[in-house]
């Protein structure tokens, strides 16, 4: 690659405004595009698949339920949320074997 510094604005104004050519179909000097073994490919981990399966889920989860978020606020502030949290885990556990 040779650098002339010598060369005037207005050539390097026009050298940039050139029309690429095409050939083929693609413009010279872009990469063609990969076939058969060579092809690139992308592999998605079981990690991505369970975010997306979570991400759905909670798209199709229903709205918030307003009462319960300020029921639950109420009793966090009084202290008597989460105050017994052998119960608490029972329900938990409870809730997420019934469902």
């Amino acid at each position: 690659m040779k650098i002339d510094l010598n060369t005037s604005s207005q050539e390097a104004a026009a050298a940039s405004r050139a029309t690429p050519v095409r050939t083929g179909g693609q413009t010279a000097g872009e990469p063609k595009p990969a076939v058969g073994a060579n092809a690139d490919r992308v592999e998605l981990s079981a990690d991505v698949e369970v975010m997306a399966e979570a991400l759905k889920a909670a798209e199709e989860a229903p709205e918030t339920r307003a009462d319960r978020v300020a029921s639950a606020r109420e009793m966090l502030e009084a202290g008597t949320l989460g105050k017994d949290l052998q119960k608490l885990a029972d329900r938990l556990i409870d809730h997420l074997i019934t469902k």
